[in-house]
């Protein structure tokens, strides 16, 4: 616990009306959501699961109350498939209800009630704090100040939504109300909607409830057998932070239901990346590779354990040493690696979700093409599928900049 004189001293920016003291608490921290869900599938795959991406359910098979079959359509190649199922659990978030409305002989009631979340991403400012920082808004919400990247992430709100999740995105008066609160603890800050890069949304996986109070809403995750139905599950809230204790508990219920007597061992298994944690070690190991030292550093960060498999798949042909963006050090063997090695079929992929250079400033806008050409190499892209992804990823950008463009207008 500090008091009023020791918070002000620790952080000098904060604004001292009615400040009484504060408390400094340990958490951690993951770069990149993105990569981590990445990695948690490789850990699956690693351990026999075949994951598809891009594969949505158009039908459930069920017969005399029993899950028999699961039918979806595969949106890279255009095929359907079926595929024989002792069980199912719809782990879909905030899409459970879209993903049960392919089954509605089941007639299910709404489970998800989710919220809308913001954030704003913007450079370091006046006053900004060195660590973390929580504090509540004029409203009782939880607020963030959260430096991320060299940049900081300011929020978030937490709003009903029953819009389009896919495009889920920030309103002008989610950035008044970002904006307004930051200011008022951190006074020096003067921060306006120009000093926003951009913003992210997304959709809490809530359960429904009949409540006047988001904030009433349980954050607890809860898994329901489907009423009048066998083998079919759907996962109800759950926060990517808790990722581990949710699948030990699917496990769990999964080995009950086929008799089987294993207890998880997750917990021991580091992710694939996490093999080797000494960053000291993993530059080592990948020093003198010839690669620009920003490249290098993003690897460590980026890559971890793995960082030394995909400088030696970069490294090994001048064509994939081809430097794509300087200042990040982007090559174009990370763009192939991306794809033979990491699942990316779609331009949004590598950019996005792989990569990462899309949560850049520019949010990737300044490489696309060249990304999108080594894309079109590698995966055999006509002229006309390279043309669509480019409007396909410009299209998926929208989200990340409206509340601040509409502003502009």
């Amino acid at each position: 616990m500090l008091t009023r004189d020791q918070l002000l001293r620790r952080e000098p920016g904060l604004n001292p009306e009615g400040l009484t003291g504060g408390a400094i608490y340990s958490d951690a921290q993951v770069d990149y959501a993105e990569r981590l869900s990445w990695e948690i599938a490789e850990a699956a795959i690693r351990a026999g699961a075949q994951v598809l991406t891009h594969c949505r359910v158009t039908r459930l098979g069920v017969e005399n109350g029993t899950v028999t079959s699961v039918d979806f359509h595969d949106e890279i190649d255009g095929g359907d498939h079926t595929v024989p199922a002792a069980a199912v659990l719809n782990a879909a978030g905030p899409w459970i209800d879209e993903v049960w409305s392919n089954a509605a002989e089941l007639k299910l009631p709404r489970m998800n009630g989710g919220t809308k979340g913001t954030h704003l991403v913007v450079d370091p400012f006046p006053g900004a704090p060195r660590d973390a920082f929580y504090y509540e808004s004029e409203d009782a919400r939880p607020m963030m100040v959260i430096p991320w990247m060299g940049r900081y992430l300011l929020g978030s709100t937490d709003i009903r939504f029953d819009d389009d999740l896919d495009m889920a995105s920030a309103t002008p008066d989610e950035y008044d109300y970002i904006l307004h609160e930051t200011n008022k603890v951190l006074p020096g800050a003067n921060l306006t909607v120009d000093d926003v890069h951009y913003s992210y949304t997304g959709v809490r996986p809530l359960p429904y409830v009949d409540a006047d109070d988001v904030a009433d809403i349980t954050r607890r995750h809860d898994i329901r057998q489907l009423p009048g139905s066998d083998g079919l599950y759907t996962l109800v809230g759950g926060k990517l932070t808790t990722f581990r204790q949710v699948g030990e508990d699917v496990g769990d219920l999964l080995m009950k239901r086929f008799g089987l007597k294993r207890t998880s061992v997750t917990h021991k298994l580091p992710l694939p990346g996490g093999g080797q944690p000494d960053a000291t070690r993993i530059r080592a190991a990948i020093a003198g590779c010839g690669l620009p030292e920003v490249t290098v550093d993003r690897f460590v960060a980026q890559y971890g354990s793995a960082a030394p498999d995909v400088a030696a798949f970069v490294t090994a042909s001048d064509e994939r040493r081809e430097l794509i963006d300087e200042a990040f050090g982007l090559t174009a063997g990370e763009v192939e690696w991306a794809i033979t090695h990491e699942e990316a079929y779609r331009l949004a992929d590598v950019l996005a979700r792989r990569t990462m250079i899309g949560l850049e400033n520019d949010l990737g806008q300044r490489v696309i093409e060249p990304v999108a050409d080594v894309c079109a190499r590698v995966l055999e892209w006509s002229d006309e599928r390279r043309d669509a992804e480019i409007a396909a990823y410009r299209h998926y950008l929208t989200r990340f900049v409206p509340g601040k463009e509409q502003r502009n207008e």
